[in-house]
């Protein structure tokens, strides 16, 4: 059994000597089951996930006390990154637990899955920055974690440009061919 799915084309027809014609199409494709399968469960995996481990054996607790014990141990990331990192943390939580706890919040059970998700890879990227530092001398990871939690945690303006002087130093950090001490990554984070 085949789905129809819509995709929006901006489209010009008529080059040849007549009118030029400049619009929206709709163009329809169909998906095969597997596809739409894939597609579904993704949000069947978040919605058991945040229904069974938050709804209702409260294991968000658990993982909130497990990233805030590794933010405590990261003490060379400074203490206002940090900060946003628990906030992040919190928000999270906070959000999977309504999600979980009604089940008329089903539809927010991906993006709430997701939160939890870039919210622990934002605090051990930072945690593992500080470990990999203190044998390498490598914080890259650090920029990674604030690159997560700007691109993946942070509201902004969809139709505003986002690239900008942080991303650019942050950028040039983490191409370059040198290690990147934590002074360095710790001016970028907490700019």
């Amino acid at each position: 059994m085949a789905y129809t799915t819509h995709r929006w084309h901006w489209g010009v027809s008529g080059i040849r000597g007549e009118a030029v014609n400049v619009g929206l199409r709709e163009e329809e494709t169909s998906m095969n089951k597997y596809e739409r399968r894939n597609q579904d469960i993704g949000n069947i995996v978040a919605l058991d996930a945040l229904a069974r481990a938050v709804g209702r054996h409260g294991a968000e607790a658990a993982l909130a006390a497990h990233l805030h014990a590794r933010l405590d141990d990261a003490e060379a990331v400074p203490a206002t990154y940090r900060d946003r990192l628990r906030a992040a943390v919190d928000r999270a939580i906070a959000f999977a637990r309504v999600v979980g706890a009604d089940p008329e919040q089903e539809a927010d059970a991906r993006r709430a899955a997701s939160g939890l998700y870039h919210a622990a890879s934002a605090v051990l990227l930072a945690w593992e920055a500080v470990r990999i530092h203190e044998q390498r001398g490598d914080s890259r990871r650090l920029l990674l974690s604030r690159l997560v939690l700007d691109h993946r945690l942070t509201p902004r303006d969809p139709l505003s440009p986002t690239a900008g002087a942080i991303e650019d130093r942050a950028a040039a950090l983490l191409l370059g061919d040198h290690p990147v001490p934590m002074a360095a990554a710790a001016t970028v984070v907490t700019a």
